[in-house]
């Protein structure tokens, strides 16, 4: 950690002497689930699953430091950023440091080089769970975590909007007030030929309707690494932010992923259409009293195969359809915020989409839905800069995971506190 304060003080120092006007801030959390345990009666230590008496440590207890420095010139015209991280316990110091350069040599156009982990063009402001939750995500609160258990892999509020996170390149066009064109190139991957690189770039288009609002739309192509691919994965964003009410922000998103094709010459042709994602958020802030909520729709997966002279019919299966909705009012009482995180996720199977039947494995049977939940009520103390965070967290991820039974929802509990500071 002393090697690292040297090397973010050097390099403050150089960028003071590069740029006209550089900014420097740090961002430091601790968390530690104070007591926690599950159904089962049981705990994690070292991520190994014991029988035990609550009393031993459980996943979440870690700190976080970071530190941001930015600058520019004098005209404006160039700047950067970096950031370094520290993580613990166990993780790799610098693993989620990254920054970037960029240049303005014109008053319509911006190229960038490096790496946003931020995530540029991003259009989520309410559903993104660092808003949505404030610092109080940084401090283990709310119950987002619920989607995890569930195979909601595509049930991510946050894959409905638009957003470039990778590392490589970004090119911004201004031609008239108010509209923006984004580009990003993702330079930085694995494979680097040329089909790679452009086959999984991003294209945004961003205009703000003054006193209405913004809408964005975007195409994000995804091809992958695999001749035997026919067409990729690629997605259609459309995403609006509404700002003309008075203290209300709404966002929704839609994403629309295309069909690909799988096929192994001769043998068999597989053929995935990935689902619908709907998502919307608003915000509402009454002075004391503030109330939060987003929800999703994800319809589910189709995926054919049909097989070549082989005389085995085609084989259908169907993804679940996922719903989320989650609730966050809060009221300022004074000495501090209470608040009260509440979600629900439903996984819905299709009635043709069966599994063996745990009673008999020579029938089949439909799947039931599966409902995950989770509520936890938490108090925020803000001091200046300064957050302080304490609640009760109980979520269930709707099936047993540890265990044998398959059938019973598996429910964990734990008493969360955690301090988020920033200057």
């Amino acid at each position: 950690m002393r090697k690292l304060v040297i090397f973010v003080l050097i390099t403050a120092l150089v960028a003071g002497a590069a740029f006209a006007e550089v900014n420097a801030s740090a961002w430091l959390r601790g968390r530690v689930n104070v007591v926690a345990g599950d159904s089962d009666g049981r705990v994690n230590e070292e991520n190994k699953w014991v029988a035990n008496d609550l009393k031993a440590g459980y996943p979440g207890n870690y700190h976080d430091f970071r530190f941001v420095a930015s600058g520019e010139n004098d005209d404006g015209t160039f700047g950067g950023l970096v950031r370094f991280r520290d993580v613990g316990p166990n993780v790799n110091a610098f693993g989620d440091s990254f920054g970037w350069v960029w240049w303005k040599p014109i008053d319509f156009l911006r190229i960038q080089i490096g790496k946003n982990a931020f995530n540029d063009f991003a259009d989520y402001e309410v559903v993104r769970s660092s808003s949505f939750y404030g610092a109080g995500n940084d401090a283990g609160m709310g119950v987002a975590n619920i989607f995890a258990g569930v195979g909601a892999s595509n049930a991510n509020l946050e894959d409905a909007f638009s957003f470039f996170g990778q590392g490589g390149a970004e090119l911004s066009l201004y031609p008239i007030e108010g509209l923006t064109l984004n580009f990003g190139f993702p330079y930085e991957i694995s494979n680097t030929n040329a089909d790679a690189i452009y086959g999984n770039m991003m294209a945004q288009a961003q205009y703000k309707i003054e006193d209405i609002g913004r809408l964005t739309v975007a195409f994000h192509a995804k091809n992958a690494n695999d001749t035997n691919y026919t067409s990729g994965n690629h997605a259609v964003h459309l995403g609006f932010f509404l700002t003309a009410v008075e203290n209300l922000q709404v966002n929704l998103g839609l994403k629309f992923m295309m069909p690909y094709v799988y096929e192994v010459k001769d043998v068999f042709e597989t053929t995935v259409n990935y689902p619908f994602l709907i998502a919307l958020g608003a915000a509402f802030d009454a002075g004391d009293f503030n109330f939060k909520a987003r929800c999703q729709v994800s319809l589910g997966i189709t995926t054919v195969t049909t097989f070549k002279a082989s005389g085995v019919d085609d084989v259908k299966y169907y993804d679940p359809t996922y719903f989320y909705i989650e609730l966050l009012p809060s009221y300022d009482i004074g000495p501090c915020r209470l608040n009260l995180s509440v979600g629900l996720n439903i996984t819905g199977f299709d009635a043709d989409d069966k599994i063996p039947d745990p009673k008999d494995p020579t029938k089949e049977i439909s799947q039931d839905p599966v409902i995950a939940f989770g509520i936890n009520p938490y108090v925020s103390k803000t001091v200046g800069s300064g957050n302080f965070y304490a609640g009760f967290k109980l979520t269930t991820n709707g099936q047993e995971i540890y265990g044998e039974k398959g059938d019973e929802a598996k429910i964990e509990w734990s008493i969360p506190v955690g301090m988020v500071v920033s200057f």
